[in-house]
């Protein structure tokens, strides 16, 4: 799957993560497996990640889109969604996390967006002239 998956207990410890997600940060399953969120994830990171978290471990599915950094050392933009994953009696062992890299579409955007003002200021100004 071409996208980065992980899986986060209720306690805030990843118990999973995918190959592709190994490949991208450079950081093996057996490395990441147990350990907390907030071991893994820049303080910054951390504070931008903490509500979405605690939204999603109750029981709210979550989507967002962020700047990560690869090992590439390359920045990115992601799009994410945390989903819940509910136990016995509703309550929420922990959650699903799945993101995809949307860099190359939202360079596009931009390059859309810059050629439709061209354009505007192109025929604007011809107008103008005419």
């Amino acid at each position: 799957v071409p996208a980065l998956v992980s899986y986060i207990d209720h306690e805030n410890r990843y118990q999973y993560v995918n190959q592709f997600y190994e490949e991208y940060f450079g950081v093996r399953q057996e490395e990441i497996a147990g350990r907390k969120v907030g071991e893994i994830l820049k303080k910054e990171r951390l504070h931008e990640f903490r509500p979405r978290i605690a939204a999603v471990l109750a029981g709210g599915q979550v989507s967002f889109e962020t700047t990560v950094c690869s090992r590439d050392g390359e920045f990115n933009t992601l799009s994410v969604q945390l989903i819940p994953d509910f136990g016995e009696n509703d309550q929420v062992r922990g959650s699903f996390s799945m993101a995809t890299d949307i860099t190359e579409l939202r360079r596009n955007e931009d390059a859309l967006r810059a050629s439709e003002e061209m354009w505007r200021s192109t025929t604007h100004t011809t107008h103008e002239q005419i």
